[in-house]
């Protein structure tokens, strides 16, 4: 129901008055916001709960904020995107040590995740042009609901009777990867269900439980055995002839079934320790491989000279290539131009500081 009280309904000169007359409370609001969206997310972070935290009242809220989205806009523009400030940008060693500031801030990577998560929700909303701010279509809110634990899992039964099962329905194990990836990519890690993976591949779900304890094991399964990344695919011959190149990026990063799957990867490595041990074990020896495939086309150039570290341009090309595949491209390259980025990296050297 829409708030009598909204400052909508009062005009913007009486919300700015209070604003104005308030500090101390709006400051309160933005510290109550940026702990509870860090901590919960966009959409299970509740108003009453900010204003709780806040140590304000509901009116007060109200008396500055339309809606909870304005507020998380807010503290976005004023606690992220003036982290590194424009003076920083002028001086390496700022810039450097700005950069480190706010990696090492939960915080800030806390109203990046409550962000990320509220524009596909918000389309609607005026958000900031400079936020960059990249839609993660097709996925939907994270969600605090718990798996109640399945007497029949096969944890329960131990791993002699889950190999046993998996070794004699390769069939309805297939079915399950179909649907699990297509319902991971349609809708994400948070919001997808055992129930509705189950449906959507025909099988029961008893059929589940005799090969996967858990939701995030199935992930981890279909992720490892059907993502395709760069580093599966790129070659030394590619980077050395940019025509093949622009074509394999093409390959990789339009690959619609591999980048849902690593939303929903990357949605889950925030949420599950198993999936973040996974994908920390994981993520280094893709790079690795990248790494070795970029050394060699190094090796291989006819120009000669002092190169980049093939396992620093392995991380920019990794790191850049997933977010062109799994957000949306408004204000990229193309990619012939992400093409030629990639080409420097590998084989111009950096400046020196």
């Amino acid at each position: 129901m829409p708030n009598l009280n909204s400052p909508s309904e009062r005009g913007p000169e009486r919300r700015r008055g209070s604003r104005r007359g308030e500090p101390d409370s709006v400051d309160r609001l933005l510290d109550g916001a940026q702990a509870t969206f860090a901590e919960r997310g966009y959409h299970a972070a509740q108003v009453h709960e900010i204003c709780a935290r806040a140590n304000v009242g509901i009116g007060t809220f109200y008396a500055h904020f339309d809606h909870k989205r304005e507020l998380l806009k807010r503290l976005f523009v004023d606690r992220v995107l003036r982290t590194p400030a424009p003076d920083d940008l002028l001086d390496h060693a700022r810039l450097v040590a700005s950069l480190a500031y706010a990696a090492d801030k939960p915080m800030i990577a806390g109203l990046l995740r409550a962000w990320y998560e509220a524009i596909p929700d918000e389309p609607d909303h005026p958000w900031p042009r400079t936020a960059l701010a990249f839609s993660v279509r097709g996925t939907e809110s994270r969600c605090d609901r718990k798996e109640m634990p399945n007497q029949n899992s096969p944890s329960e039964r131990g791993p002699e009777r889950r190999r046993g099962s998996r070794r004699g329905e390769p069939d309805s194990v297939d079915r399950l990867l179909d649907g699990a990836q297509a319902t991971f990519t349609e809708r994400g890690y948070g919001a997808a269900n055992i129930h509705e993976i189950c449906a959507r591949s025909d099988v029961g779900i008893g059929t589940f439980y005799a090969h996967f304890d858990n939701k995030h094991e199935l992930l981890e399964r279909v992720f490892l055995a059907r993502v395709v990344l760069l580093s599966d695919t790129l070659t030394a011959d590619d980077l050395l002839d940019h025509q093949r190149l622009v074509a394999r990026l093409r390959q990789a990063i339009d690959d619609t079934g591999s980048a849902g799957l690593l939303r929903a990867w990357y949605e889950a490595v925030l949420d599950e320790p198993d999936i973040a041990k996974a994908h920390a074990e994981w993520r280094p020896s893709t790079l690795k491989v990248l790494a070795a495939t970029i050394a060699e086309a190094q090796a291989r150039s006819p120009s000669k000279g002092a190169r980049n570290d093939p396992a620093l341009v392995s991380w920019a090309i990794a790191t850049l290539a997933r977010e062109m595949a799994i957000h949306d491209r408004t204000g990229a390259p193309d990619m012939d131009a992400l093409g030629r980025l990639f080409e420097a990296l590998v084989f111009d050297p950096l400046s020196a500081a």
